[in-house]
């Protein structure tokens, strides 16, 4: 792991939420709570197969824009990076408190733009929309925490979570907000309140996201519906946590079982049908730490990528046996793929704007790896030694 490096963001469409302890929220007393089948520790993901070739596509690798701040945390700078590794810088925003955090790039369906938060983990930063045809910055809203935006599937509204600190409360409360692109408009849409996260539209009006009951930190998870021709009665659909969305009917969540004697939580992943309410587990429990489980949605909402792995080194405990990455591809209608297993250590998976690749950056090789979720093809590319970016983020655009 590279400790000095620069911080490099490459952005795409959905990714994960890390949460700050914040007061105790209350359920609103309106909620209707749908039925939720029973988690049961039974599903196991298959042992993973291994598809590779040396030489990428190189016109999957086009078009990427790099996101990094510069030596003194004041400012971040747009580069764009072409298919040789060689970046050119498009644009400067400088950073509220003058404290840049690394922060997340989201594609603008139906727009030649893309959305991201300059600031800080704490305070919020400015949210900008960016035009990479001409390189312009819009600024949309401000004190916008960098973690929590959702853009609908049209490009047409962004949902985001504002926050305050100009409360008794120890730390922010947040309140989610809808920025309408076309009106140049912006609404408040829930009251403020602890624990918001993991934003996510179902379709262009009804808006997916969690919220926790209990801090320090932040437990007992839920997730909720709320439509935008309907405000004052959001829906509960389940317990747990949302991490992605499939298709129209399926979605993921997370929950968390009781912790081990370390403290770490023991996480499954179960499929939650919206239109029957029943959930069916496609994990065993997971020890966080040692053994990662996320799931990213791909832009058109058809597939989601389940990624077993990730950070061997993380927090300092056992590495994983497989060394890299296990991979499904989850079908909207159901059907999983055959497992892949990446050889990449502390990656993630980011899907391409074209919604067919999905992208790892594997910091301990300075390598690309691309997979191609139709034929489950692995490939690798090695960027240039100038660069190093950081795995959690990036972005390929359409031109």
């Amino acid at each position: 792991m590279r400790r000095n490096a620069l911080i490099f963001m490459f952005a795409l469409l959905v990714g994960c939420t890390n949460h700050q302890t914040q007061p105790t929220a209350t359920v609103p007393p309106t909620a209707i709570i749908l039925p939720t089948a029973t988690v049961l520790p039974t599903a196991t993901i298959p042992q993973p197969i291994a598809t590779s070739v040396s030489s990428p596509n190189t016109e999957s690798i086009t078009n990427m824009i790099v996101n990094i701040t510069n030596a003194d945390r004041t400012a971040l700078e747009l580069h764009e990076i072409d298919d040789t590794g060689q970046a050119s810088l498009k644009l400067s925003l400088a950073c509220p408190k003058n404290s840049c955090a690394k922060t997340k790039l989201h594609a603008i369906p139906n727009q030649p733009a893309f959305a991201l938060v300059a600031g800080d983990s704490a305070f919020g930063g400015e949210l900008y929309q960016i035009d990479y045809t001409n390189w312009q910055a819009t600024t949309i809203a401000d004190r916008v925490d960098q973690k929590s935006l959702a853009i609908t599937p049209d490009g047409s509204k962004i949902a985001f979570l504002r926050l305050r600190t100009d409360t008794t409360a120890p730390v922010a409360l947040g309140s989610i907000w809808v920025y309408d692109f076309a009106a140049q408009s912006t609404s408040q849409i829930s009251e403020w309140r602890a624990f918001y996260a993991d934003l996510i539209w179902l379709d262009n009006q009804q808006l997916l996201f969690s919220e926790a009951n209990v801090g320090t930190p932040p437990t007992d998870w839920h997730t909720w519906l709320l439509d935008l021709n309907n405000l004052e009665q959001p829906r509960e659909l389940s317990a747990g946590r949302i991490q992605a969305i499939v298709g129209e009917q399926q979605l993921f969540i997370e929950h968390e079982q009781n912790r081990t004697a370390d403290l770490n939580p023991l996480i499954q992943i179960e499929r939650y049908d919206l239109e029957s309410g029943s959930s069916t587990p496609i994990s065993d429990w997971y020890d966080r730490y040692s053994q990662t489980l996320k799931i990213n949605a791909a832009p058109n909402q058809q597939k989601a990528a389940l990624v077993a792995g990730g950070e061997p080194e993380m927090l300092g405990m056992t590495t994983p046996p497989q060394l890299g990455v296990e991979l499904q591809i989850l079908q909207a209608d159901g059907t999983t793929s055959q497992p892949l297993f990446v050889n990449c250590t502390e990656c993630y998976p980011r899907w391409s704007s074209k919604s067919q690749i999905i992208l790892f950056f594997d910091s301990n090789s300075d390598q690309l790896v691309l997979v191609d979720a139709a034929t489950g093809t692995i490939s690798y590319k090695t960027l240039s030694t100038a660069f190093y970016p950081h795995l959690s983020t990036m972005l390929i655009i359409d031109k």
